[in-house]
């Protein structure tokens, strides 16, 4: 999405020193293979070492080939380079990186994000929608140790199709180029693993950080004891101390707590980076085992589902006719309710005057307009409320009807028609 960008970018990067670099290649051909030696590459060779390719393994079909540049500059032991300045010419630099298909982030970030670090996952996709392409980006933050800076960064490019590995490693020292050599001798078994380099420099992180707590330990050791914190011989006693030894311990203090603040942050950076890589494991055993079959495979169990769905639907439906049913008696008592209410109403009426609580008569000789009155009306009720649960009783049926024809998924359709017709063909539309 932000290639063209990222691409851009590249004007903002100073390629007048790559001359003062040095670029060696190294390469592993095949997971059966041994490592190569170690090549000194010069910058008019670099295009077509990385252009290279074997026709032995082509032939041969092998996989987990591992190409790698490394940089550094030739005075990295004495100096912190700047991460704009590039090893490479512009113009080389986007070769290598258009026939590695390296990410076009890696620029970017190797800047950016010089101070704090990043780790950066990038997959390509083929039309049957597997995977066909995964890029890395690691950028380790800097160290303000001049001896071992590890300012460390890498862009890696993995092939789906034969599980070959390019790799760009800059800032690498002579130690780290051997821990290198020794890493990947030791795992060729497992060149064609796409995370097998960000392992790498997990790995050579942690070591790099248990080496540098146990020189900062040592020196916090070694304050203490000539402050008198620890027990043995030659403490001092520190109210005896001169103004130069007070400044003195005083800088190694603030110089060991800068240097944990550091530890630290770059311990932080790793336990992040750990869990990163731990994650696109997870996930890539999910995405590499997929089929192009894969989508197919969703739309059949989203049908499925919805098919459920539609049966939940019709239980309720059934459901609600039961509860329907079952309130009959309701309807029953309503009924008689509507039977007497009528001669109640004109009972309450006529009371005043229909009837005489006297001892000769109790009932007038007029009693039957009661039932000329109650009689008919009570007819008429009952004959309405009939009415209306006819009326009532046909709409339910009808908007039900409706319901169902609304509820049948193609799949439905498509099965009514087809045992509608005996022919082994799918009816042309």
């Amino acid at each position: 999405m932000y290639e063209s960008w990222y691409l851009n970018q590249y004007d903002q990067y100073n390629d007048i020193f790559h001359e003062d670099f040095e670029i060696f290649g190294l390469q592993s051909r095949g997971s059966s293979a041994r490592l190569g030696e170690l090549e000194a590459l010069d910058t008019e060779d670099v295009l077509e070492w990385v252009e290279d390719c074997d026709e032995e393994l082509v032939v041969a079909n092998d996989s987990g080939d591992i190409k790698m540049l490394l940089t550094r500059h030739k005075r990295h032991q004495h100096h912190e380079i700047k991460p704009w300045y590039m090893a490479f010419e512009k113009k080389t630099f986007g070769s290598i990186c258009r026939a590695w298909k390296l990410p076009s982030d890696y620029l970017f970030m190797r800047k950016g994000a010089a101070g704090s670090g990043t780790y950066q996952k990038h997959t390509t996709f083929n039309e049957q929608g597997s995977i066909s392409n995964l890029g890395f980006t690691i950028r380790v933050p800097h160290s303000p140790r001049n001896s071992a800076k590890a300012i460390w960064s890498m862009a890696v490019s993995w092939d789906a199709s034969n599980s070959h590995t390019n790799a760009l490693f800059e800032g690498v020292s002579d130690a780290d180029i051997h821990d290198i050599q020794q890493y990947l001798q030791a795992k060729h078994h497992l060149t064609s693993h796409p995370l097998l380099l960000p392992t790498m420099i997990l790995e050579h992180l942690n070591t790099f950080f248990i080496d540098h707590r146990r020189e900062l330990e040592r020196s916090l050791f070694v304050l203490e004891h000539d402050l008198g914190l620890t027990r043995g011989r030659g403490q001092t006693d520190v109210w005896d101390w001169e103004y130069k030894e007070h400044r003195e311990s005083t800088t190694e203090c603030n110089r060991i707590y800068t240097g944990l603040i550091y530890l630290e942050r770059r311990l932080d950076f790793t336990v992040g980076l750990s869990q990163f890589l731990l994650d696109c494991l997870t996930s890539l055993r999910e995405d590499l085992n997929a089929s192009p079959q894969t989508p197919k495979g969703l739309g059949v169990s989203k049908m499925m589902y919805t098919v459920v769905a539609q049966q939940d639907s019709k239980t309720n439906v059934k459901i609600a006719k039961a509860a329907k049913r079952d309130s009959s008696s309701m309807t029953a008592i309503a009924v008689l309710g509507f039977t007497f209410l009528p001669a109640m109403l004109v009972a309450s009426m006529f009371s005043m005057s229909m009837f005489d609580f006297t001892a000769s008569s109790i009932v007038t000789s007029n009693f039957w307009v009661f039932w000329a009155v109650t009689i008919p009306l009570t007819l008429t009720v009952l004959v309405a409320f009939k009415l209306w649960m006819s009326f009532k009783r046909s709409k339910s049926g009808k908007d039900g009807e409706a319901l169902k024809l609304g509820r049948m998924t193609p799949v439905g359709v498509m099965r009514e028609a087809n045992l509608a017709l005996n022919t082994p063909f799918y009816p042309v539309k």
